[in-house]
């Protein structure tokens, strides 16, 4: 349905541009009658005005033609973009907003996951998504959970969350970088303190989307059905 409404939109938007150069042509030439029309006038005139004259004609339409191709692909290319989503709070009782992560919640404790609050859902969400990751990973963004078709009346998660692919409230589980189901907390290198970004989202549907998707296939999953999305960030350090 998405795909045919931006299809429409595209149609739409190149008939309005063709109608627009036509207007552009017609007052070219009625203000350049002898350059661009085939009448007996330019028929008596010399070879090399004759020349000049079909030489803008095409000039002029090959400009016109690039800037139809360029306008279509253009409005093609609004497929990928997104508008902006609303905001939403995400919390826990358990850290602030860039404070440190209880061990609890690491690889150093119990592994369990934090309880999880969120706010700010507008109506018409059908599901909730949350993923949490670390960008600070040596190798690149660490996948610590991934968990969606969260249904659309819960508004948090308490603490130790199973490891199952499915929830009994229907949720689903994604596989994390540790190659597991559910969450496994901070297990940073020693050393530099390491954030951790916990994000809520806010769809429009739910996704039709099998326990022990990865990050990457629930954000494709995603793509075109977030309405609000919100972050809370902590922090875990290894001596």
């Amino acid at each position: 349905m998405r795909e045919q409404k931006l299809s429409l939109q595209t149609r739409r938007f190149n008939t309005f541009l063709g109608q627009k150069i036509r207007a552009l042509l017609n007052r070219f030439e009625d203000r350049h009658p002898a350059s661009l029309n085939r009448n007996d006038t330019l028929e008596q005139e010399k070879g090399a005005s004759q020349n000049r004259g079909m030489k803008v004609r095409m000039s002029f339409l090959f400009a016109a033609a690039s800037f139809c191709l360029v306008a279509a692909s253009c409005a093609d290319g609004t497929k990928s973009v997104k508008e902006p989503a609303m905001n939403m709070q995400i919390t826990s009782i358990a850290f602030a907003e860039g404070q440190p992560i209880p061990d609890q919640y690491s690889c150093s404790g119990s592994d369990v996951s934090p309880p999880l609050q969120w706010t700010g859902a507008p109506a018409g969400a059908k599901s909730f998504a949350i993923i949490a990751d670390d960008p600070d990973a040596p190798t690149g963004t660490w996948v610590h959970w991934v968990i969606y078709n969260l249904p659309p009346a819960a508004m948090s998660l308490a603490e130790n969350v199973s490891q199952l692919p499915e929830l009994t409230n229907g949720a689903k589980q994604g596989v994390n970088d540790f190659g597991k189901i559910g969450y496994n907390g901070p297990c940073p290198p020693p050393g530099k303190a390491h954030h951790y970004h916990f994000k809520i989202y806010a769809l429009d549907t739910k996704l039709d989307l099998k326990s022990g998707a990865t990050r990457k296939k629930l954000l494709e999953a995603m793509d075109g059905h977030v309405l609000a999305e919100g972050q809370l960030i902590g922090t875990y350090q290894r001596p």
